[in-house]
């Protein structure tokens, strides 16, 4: 199990940037990384947003593992730490239960920004959620999670 947590991140942090094409009218989600832990796995990908234009989009899709889902009665939230965004601006800081959408035993976290200058940064933020299975519920309160927005030019 941590071989494989190791090489999933290892993996993912060897990863050269993808380049985009700026003529692209409707840029498709790029993975960014991948999470693993025992009740859960977390993916995450970046619809590129322009500047000045069309907002982009993190995303942050939360997966539980076989036997546990998700804990629609805790109050989950995901809270942006960075204090300045100079690439791109998120819409919200800090987001509740209500931007975590349900995706079968899972959730699906959007995080909208809006381009400032053309270019690629990683925000770091906190998250708390709980996933449970049929003896207990686990809660993970303040996880690093990274994120990355990326603005392109029109």
């Amino acid at each position: 199990m941590i071989k494989s947590i190791i090489l999933a991140v290892l993996i993912t942090l060897m990863s050269d940037p993808l380049l985009i094409s700026a003529t692209q009218t409707t840029p498709k989600f790029i993975a960014t990384g991948t999470i693993l832990a025992y009740p859960y796995s977390i993916e995450l990908s970046t619809k590129p947003g322009y500047v000045g234009g069309i907002k982009g989009m993190a995303k942050a899709v939360i997966k539980p593992t076989e036997g546990f889902k998700w804990n629609k009665n805790y109050p989950a939230k995901f809270e942006i730490q960075a204090p300045e965004f100079a690439v791109a601006t998120p819409v919200k800081n800090k987001l509740e239960r209500e931007d975590f959408k349900m995706i079968g035993n899972g959730a699906i976290l959007c995080i909208s920004f809006k381009g400032e200058k053309e270019g690629r940064i990683q925000i770091e933020g906190k998250i708390s959620f709980s996933m449970c299975n049929k003896k207990e519920c686990f809660v993970f309160r303040n996880q690093k999670l990274k994120v990355v927005f990326i603005a392109l030019k029109k």
